[in-house]
This record gives C-alpha cells, structure tokens and sequence, in this order.
C-alpha cells in the first residue's frame, strides 16, 4: 500500500513537468525563417524567428528584396524610436519582440511587432493556420482593431 501510494505520488509530481516540456517543445516549432509578403506592395522579406536566452521568441529580418536605395545605399531604420538604431540597416532590424507559448491557445503571445515604414510596435499575437502558414496578428488595444499577415515558414 506504501509502495502505491509513493508511486501515486511521484506520478502526480511528474506529470506537471511533463506538461510544461512538452508546451516548450511545441512552443519551439515556432522557430526558422519564413517568407514575408506585404499586401498591395512590392516588398519581400525573409524573417528569421529565434528563441532568446530568457526562452522568449524574437524575429529579426534577414533578408528583403530592396534592401537599397536608389543611390545605392542601403535602407536605414529613420523611423526607429530609439535613436540609436535609426542607423541600422533596416534588412537587420528586429521586428518581433517578447512573446512566450500559450500552449491551451497554442498561440505566442504577449510580444510585439515592429513596423519599419512608422517606427511604431504594435502588440501581437502569433498562431500556426496550418503547419506552414503563421497568422501574425498586430493590434493596437484589442486583437479585434489590428492588421493580419500570412507568412509562410521556408525551413
């Protein structure tokens, strides 16, 4: 009886922890590059997605497709609200911040997005539409008053 009830117990503590692996575990498929589309534009982006050391997950872009001006320099971040970064390339910038896994919404969520074009964050949400396509949801106050892209995730 001793045995069972030990056994019971040991069971109760593990099964927690297993939950919270497996909701990091999930949370990771979150990771890789994926292709950006701006409706009604010409721009192309591809957006790196990486976990930080603090376990949160942050997007920067690696790549776009003009990432030059006409004169032949490249495209800066004028727009950035800290001035310190208003110099960096802006095919380098980092335009996904803070966002953790939800695993019962299976959704990251509590981040930001970063919009280059007016150097303003926006609150987001993050969710899989499928295994390839990412909603990315930005918002100002409520999901509800927000812009929604599709990206498609390449590796």
């Amino acid at each position: 009886m001793k045995r069972m009830i030990s056994i019971l117990t040991l069971l109760l503590i593990c099964i927690p922890f297993a939950s919270i692996a497996q909701g990091k575990k999930d949370g990771d498929q979150l990771l890789g590059v994926y292709w950006v589309e701006k409706p009604n534009s010409t721009l192309k982006s591809k957006v790196r997605i990486y976990k930080t050391s603090k376990g949160e997950y942050e997007g920067k872009v690696i790549w776009f497709n003009e990432p030059n001006n006409k004169d032949g320099t490249p495209k800066l971040d004028p727009h950035n609200p800290d001035p310190k970064l208003r110099n960096q390339r802006a095919d380098q910038a980092v335009i996904l911040r803070g966002f953790t896994y939800n695993p019962k919404t299976k959704e990251w969520v509590g981040g930001e997005v970063y919009n280059p074009e007016d150097g303003k964050s926006y609150s987001c949400k993050l969710k899989f539409q499928d295994s390839k396509t990412l909603r990315v949801r930005g918002y100002v106050g409520i999901p509800l008053l927000g812009k929604t892209l599709y990206w498609k995730k390449l590796e």
